[in-house]
């Protein structure tokens, strides 16, 4: 393989992965958003699981979202980390094709 080629692929991982985390990333500030809008909310409220409206506490409604949250904070982490891994194997391969 090229370095032309190898240097395709690895944009092609780099461009799936900052989607990938920008995604995650705007799921997490709309929960965010929701765990805002519960504190106003008085008693049980629904909550969906799969096709049905399940209704659950405040309480239970609050830890999901905050599990949620914290589940997409090392997701996100894990991806910013094979970003940067990916920038680093670019940068290897420009200084090596230099060289050459």
């Amino acid at each position: 393989m090229t370095v032309e080629e190898e240097l395709g692929a690895i944009q092609q991982q780099l461009q799936f992965i900052v989607f990938q985390r920008q995604n995650i990333e705007m799921q997490s500030e709309e929960y965010e958003l929701t765990k805002k809008r519960l504190k106003n909310v008085k008693g049980n409220v629904l909550k969906i699981q799969g096709p049905l409206l399940i209704p659950v506490t405040k309480a239970e409604a609050e830890k999901d979202l905050n599990e949620k949250i914290e589940n997409n904070k090392i997701k996100i982490d894990a991806l910013k980390k094979q970003e940067e891994q990916l920038k680093n194997k670019v940068t290897e391969l420009i200084e090596s094709a230099k060289t050459e």
